[in-house]
């Protein structure tokens, strides 16, 4: 009976013994075990610029640089407009996760789905004054605030120089404005609108065509942007000071997207993000005085300037077109009381 109940003991560890080592086992000869695969994070990424520009040469690099730290973890591929959708339909894009992170104007916000609008117009003379407005007086966790009510989690704010206002007809002052056929988008339009010229909306990548066969006569740019989208050529006339004292604009991905990020992740996103925003500022402020002069130079461009006076009567066009935005709703509205606070601050306004 003891050799009957040893020799079964015996069988069932021979057989469990087996079992274990054939779990255990690789599938082939020499091969490691199998070890599950981590996640890999795929996103589009698109901005609202075209090839041709500094900001899709440094968007390109991040792409790079998170897709690098990452260790492969994410894989960001770059999208301009048009290609996935057009820039008006970037927001929504990104609200519905059909791009998972995008560089987005502010001031676009509500041309598609009636989100907030935060410029600050012609208020401010320079475009530093406005980065301080965002992240050393609030701005910029107003604008996080209001973007989560879209499903878009706003990492930061990344501003540009400010933008001149360009054309293909001559403009002395703002009685030329009037009547002048003018493509623009958000509170840029409304200022325009009140200052007297026929404002429409044109997508980005059809401008330079709109410019040169009449389409419409004139558009605000950065410097930069003029002179390598080459707007220079069917526009020869120049307006300073900036029509618009810096470009409202930041970084966002959809909330679901980043929410499932790992933290590691989010936190390398998020460092990439800021360092993109500081070098691009960074290259396009170097870049204002070599671009007036290559305009003059080389471009045939004329350049005039506003007087005082009409600078004087835009920046109460930018506060009474601020004061209707901020009628909207209470975040819009704090921003422009953050905005009017600071520019009372500077002496810009009364």
């Amino acid at each position: 009976m003891r050799k009957k109940l040893l020799f079964a003991f015996m069988a069932v560890v021979l057989v469990a013994g087996t079992i274990l080592a054939g779990c255990a086992a690789p599938a082939e000869d020499g091969a490691a075990p199998t070890v599950p695969a981590e996640k890999v994070y795929k996103w589009n990424v698109m901005i609202c610029a075209t090839k041709a520009t500094i900001i899709a040469e440094n968007m390109a690099q991040f792409c790079e640089r998170v897709n690098t730290a990452t260790d492969g973890r994410m894989e960001l591929s770059l999208y301009f407009p048009g290609e996935i959708v057009d820039v008006a339909g970037l927001p929504e894009a990104l609200a519905t996760n059909s791009v998972q992170m995008g560089r987005l104007a502010l001031p676009l916000m509500g041309v598609n789905i009636g989100g907030p609008h935060y410029s600050p117009l012609s208020i401010f003379g320079d475009p530093l004054e406005y980065n301080s407005l965002l992240f050393d007086k609030g701005g910029d966790e107003v604008v996080r605030e209001a973007m989560l009510e879209m499903n878009i989690h706003w990492i930061c704010s990344s501003t540009l120089t400010g933008s001149a206002l360009i054309s293909t007809k001559e403009v002395k002052n703002l009685d030329d404005c009037q009547g002048l056929l003018m493509r623009e988008f958000g509170t840029k339009a409304a200022l325009w609108n009140e200052l007297g010229a026929s404002v429409t909306y044109i997508p980005y990548a059809e401008l330079y065509m709109a410019l040169t066969t009449g389409v419409v006569e004139s558009t605000v740019s950065f410097p930069l942007d003029i002179k390598q989208v080459k707007f220079y050529e069917p526009c020869k006339f120049m307006m300073l000071p900036y029509a618009e004292a810096a470009a409202s604009a930041g970084l966002g991905t959809n909330l679901d997207a980043w929410n499932e990020l790992p933290g590691d992740l989010q936190e390398i996103v998020t460092a990439e993000s800021q360092r993109f925003a500081f070098e691009n500022l960074r290259d396009y402020a170097s870049q204002v005085s070599p671009c007036l002069k290559f305009f003059q130079e080389e471009g045939g461009m004329k350049i005039g300037h506003f007087s005082d006076a009409d600078v004087a009567k835009i920046r109460a066009a930018s506060v009474a077109v601020l004061e209707e935005e901020a009628k909207k709703d209470a975040l819009t509205a704090e921003f422009v009381e953050l905005l009017f606070g600071y520019a009372k601050e500077l002496g810009y306004i009364d």
